[in-house]
């Protein structure tokens, strides 16, 4: 998928991502521990922002889920 057609389906993807997940409490918990720098509210989400549910970790010369 390119970049562009990434950013046409980006609302409906977000929306749906944002409303299959719930908190756990363990967001919080990971940046107390400092596993995490900090938490995104939603609505401060750029329009047409991307959001998953895994973040990518670099290994090597690529980018993983």
């Amino acid at each position: 998928m390119s970049c562009e057609d990434l950013r046409r389906v980006a609302d409906l993807g977000r929306a749906g991502i944002l409303q299959s997940v719930g908190s756990s409490g363990a967001t919080m918990k990971e940046v107390s521990k400092g596993f995490l720098v900090q938490t995104v509210n939603p609505d401060d989400l750029p329009e047409r922002a991307t959001v998953t549910r895994r973040f990518g970790v670099k290994q090597k010369e690529k980018v993983r889920p």
